[in-house]
């Protein structure tokens, strides 16, 4: 089936194929992902710069999901932009202690595994 906003998903590292990543799953192609003093994703807020660390109940499609924000936890440089066909952008539940696509770019379908059903 096709990836869904807000699953966790196992892929290979862009950037090394050879290392699996497990990352939440927060754009799909078309949507529209904002990034400066918020995250969002389709106008709709996931979360927002803060240097106080704090936890924020995150939702999207059917998934609902807690958010670990902090201290730079937006990431290095504001964005805006449109995912392009055949991509995803990722990120971790960790945000200021995650390396996603907020610093390494877009996940392509090509290097997708699957859906996560577990982590322990």
């Amino acid at each position: 089936r096709a990836p869904q906003p807000g699953e966790v998903l196992a892929f290979r590292y862009p950037r090394e194929p050879r290392t699996v990543y497990i990352k939440r799953l927060i754009g799909l192609p078309g949507d529209r992902i904002q990034l400066a003093d918020q995250l969002s994703v389709n106008g709709q807020v996931l979360a927002w710069a803060t240097t106080a660390s704090q936890e924020h109940e995150a939702r999207l499609g059917e998934s609902s999901f807690r958010l670990k924000l902090g201290e730079a936890s937006l990431g290095p440089r504001p964005l805006d932009f449109h995912v392009p066909d055949g991509h995803y952008f990722v990120i971790g539940d960790n945000l200021p202690d995650s390396r996603d696509s907020r610093h390494w770019g877009l996940v392509s379908d090509f290097h997708l595994l699957g859906h996560v059903l577990r982590v322990r």
